[in-house]
């Protein structure tokens, strides 16, 4: 399991997401020498998920950490709906906005035809 996967599982936690994705990536090299493969890592999601439980404090504190980001972090990438759901990609050449594009008119066309059923 990778390390995205991971924290979208809730393996393993942090309580600045942006400070993280800074620092990975300038020290991939030598956190790779150091994790000795995925044994380390597990350890640390091991601790780390003891010490932010999802109590009522601890649950406060995760959707805070998660959803107080601000629009600067989400911009980084999101299309300009701001849309934080997948997209619908009906051919490979398209990009965000227009999956986003489709899945508008998936989730409309869906709606017209559940109010039409309602009203026969």
């Amino acid at each position: 399991m990778g390390l995205t996967e991971g924290y979208i599982n809730n393996y393993w936690q942090t309580e600045d997401l942006i400070e993280l994705m800074d620092y990975l990536p300038k020290n991939l090299e030598a956190f790779s020498k150091i994790s000795n493969g995925m044994l380390s890592l597990k350890i640390f999601a091991k601790i780390n998920h003891f010490f932010n439980k999802n109590t009522l404090k601890g649950s406060k504190k995760n959707i805070e950490a998660h959803y107080d980001l601000g629009n600067d972090f989400y911009n980084l990438w999101l299309d300009e709906s701001m849309t934080y759901s997948s997209g619908i990609f009906y051919e490979e050449t398209n990009n965000l906005s227009e999956a986003q594009e489709n899945k508008y008119q998936s989730i409309s066309r869906y709606a017209k035809s559940k109010r039409r059923s309602k009203n026969t």
